[in-house]
């Protein structure tokens, strides 16, 4: 009877030790499933609330480049027309009988005026007395407007020299441009220096320039 019932005390205590193990691994396993769940629900909210704070898959432009102004450089002035550094023969200053207001005037669409360019034979050339001669005169139109063919030189005092005293321009001319007049003259018989006078006009007979032609007679 003892032996009995010390092997009844003995399978109690071994069911009760099965029992408890049996419930700790079940509560085991509902702690891990319980964690992977956990897991799994905070991975899902770190997607949704990624999703959420991502910006469009529309792309954002690139910065627009503002076109670069080119700089502008400051504007040298306008050289003056210089004769003598381009043909090397220079003329003294007008003539003292000019025309009153005969100088470079202020037309409508710009500034008229007329300055000698050169002659050959240049002035001061020695030419004998009493003969036939010669002479070729570049006018140059230093002014804005263009001189048609109504503009001319014309004599203006001093010795004519038995020359055309009138000339009208061969062609229309324009700003920068020049004209060349071949003037035949006879020189005087007195032996010294002879100068003259000639005038450059526009269309309107005024005055926009003087020359002169001067040579000495042997």
């Amino acid at each position: 009877m003892k032996n009995m019932n010390r092997f009844l005390l003995i399978l109690l205590a071994v069911v009760i030790i099965l029992g408890l193990g049996a419930c700790g691994k079940k509560e085991e396993a509902d702690m891990e499933a319980a964690m992977a769940t956990a897991v799994y629900e905070t991975y899902t909210v770190g997607e949704t609330r990624t999703a959420i704070a991502r910006p469009s898959d529309t792309p954002v432009p690139s910065p627009t480049m503002m076109p670069t102004m080119p700089i502008q450089e400051p504007t040298s002035p306008q050289p003056t027309f210089d004769m003598t550094a381009i043909y090397g023969i220079t003329q003294s200053p007008p003539p003292a009988t000019a025309v009153p207001g005969a100088t470079a005037t202020v037309a409508q669409g710009g500034v008229e005026r007329g300055d000698w360019g050169r002659s050959v034979p240049p002035d001061g050339t020695l030419i004998d007395g009493g003969t036939k001669f010669k002479v070729q005169v570049t006018i140059v139109n230093t002014g804005t407007t263009t001189w048609s063919t109504d503009y001319y030189i014309q004599h203006i005092d001093g010795p004519a020299m038995g020359a055309v005293t009138k000339h009208k321009m061969p062609v229309s001319v324009g700003p920068g441009l020049s004209a060349t007049f071949e003037i035949e003259f006879t020189a005087p018989t007195t032996v010294g220096k002879v100068k003259s006078n000639w005038g450059i006009y526009n269309q309107n007979n005024v005055a926009i320039g003087f020359f002169f032609f001067e040579y000495e007679i042997d």
